[in-house]
């Protein structure tokens, strides 16, 4: 029996699947072929539910030009990983109510305030087809939840200043 294949990376998540060559006894090479086949669609709609699954899962961030300073991929990611339950909890304290997480866009900058470094973000779940989101930022007056804006301090990596717009 032949070693199986090890994990395979897709996209930014491993999905992890065996394929084993087994030498089959004289049989028709139709049943073979067969066999072959299942074991393709299979390995296809693993890998296609992995795709699927995160493009369904991942935000739009996007860069906005200018600020004091370039927020590291670390930095990045941690305050992703940090902002929706941040996000979550305050709305519920506020008796307000997100949007699914999946429409929003999150623009950012890094910037120094006091002497502080800080990300700024803004999220829209309804950008304009025409706004150059990676130019200006984009403040909507109301709107609800749709709109909200915050801070992220990176060296003590808390969450600050959310304001979730309100409804006109």
């Amino acid at each position: 029996m032949a070693a199986p294949v090890g994990p395979k990376k897709v996209h930014r998540y491993t999905v992890e699947f065996e394929i084993q060559a087994v030498r089959l006894s004289p049989v028709s090479s139709g049943v073979r072929c067969l066999c072959m086949r299942l074991a393709i669609a299979t390995v296809l709609f693993c890998v296609c539910g992995a795709f699927t699954g995160t493009a369904l899962a991942e935000n739009k961030w996007v860069r906005v030009k200018g600020g004091s300073w370039e927020p590291s991929a670390t930095v990045l990611a941690d305050m992703k990983k940090g902002l929706e339950p941040y996000v979550r909890n305050q709305a519920k304290l506020q008796a307000r109510q997100l949007r699914k997480w999946r429409e929003y866009t999150f623009q950012y900058q890094g910037g120094e305030e006091k002497g502080r470094k800080y990300v700024f973000i803004n999220a829209l779940c309804r950008p304009d087809a025409g706004w150059k989101l990676e130019e200006d930022f984009y403040m909507v007056r109301d709107g609800g939840s749709c709109y909200f804006h915050l801070k992220y301090d990176p060296t003590r990596r808390q969450f600050a200043e959310l304001t979730i717009n309100g409804e006109a």
